[in-house]
C-alpha cells in the first residue's frame, strides 16, 4: 500500500485557540504548491483521511484541486493522537489504491517514524506544508520505507 502523510501548511499562530488557527496566506500558497507537485509525482489516492481542525481542512482543499478523491472527517489525526490510535484505524482501511492523511505535529512525525524506522525512532521532523510518501509493506513498525518527500522549504516565491 502506499500512504500519503501530509502536514497542515504553516498556521496563524496568534490564534489563542489551537482548533481555530486557519492558514496563512504564504500558507495556502505553500500547499497550493505541494499539493500541484503531489498530483504530478503520485497515483491520486482512494481515501483522503483528514484531521477536523480548520488548518488541515483547508488543507485539504488544495489537495482536492488536484486528485478526484473527497475528502473524509478523521477525528483520529487529531494533534497529539498517539500512533497507535492511527495504526488500528488504518488497519481497518488498507485499500490497495493510495490513501491520504493530512494531521498534525507531531502525530504525523511519530507515524512516518514509527513506520519506518521502528518503535524506538526519533521524531520525524515534518515541516508544515511537507508530504512523504512511504511504501507500506506492513503496519508493523520498522516494515515501511520513506519513497519520497515534499518539502515545502524548498519553494521560491
Amino acid at each position: 500500500m502506499d500512504l500519503y502523510i501530509i502536514r497542515h501548511g504553516p498556521c496563524d499562530d496568534a490564534y489563542l485557540i489551537d482548533d481555530e488557527k486557519p492558514l496563512t496566506k504564504v500558507g495556502e500558497k505553500i500547499v497550493q504548491r505541494i499539493a500541484k507537485q503531489a498530483a504530478q509525482q503520485w497515483v491520486a489516492p482512494a481515501e483522503l483521511w483528514v484531521s477536523p481542525l480548520i488548518r488541515a481542512q483547508q488543507t485539504a482543499r488544495f489537495f482536492e484541486a488536484h486528485w478526484p478523491t473527497k475528502r473524509q472527517l478523521a477525528p483520529w489525526l487529531l494533534p497529539g493522537t498517539q500512533t497507535s490510535d492511527i495504526l488500528t484505524q488504518l488497519e481497518c482501511l488498507t485499500p490497495a489504491s493510495p490513501i491520504a492523511l493530512i494531521g498534525h505535529m507531531p502525530s504525523v512525525g511519530r507515524l512516518i517514524a514509527t513506520l519506518s524506522g521502528g518503535l524506538q525512532a526519533p521524531l520525524y521532523a515534518l515541516p508544515r506544508g511537507g508530504a512523504a510518501h512511504l511504501k507500506i509493506n506492513s503496519l508493523v513498525p520498522g516494515q515501511s520505507r520513506i519513497e519520497s518527500y515534499l518539502d515545502p522549504q524548498s519553494l521560491e516565491f
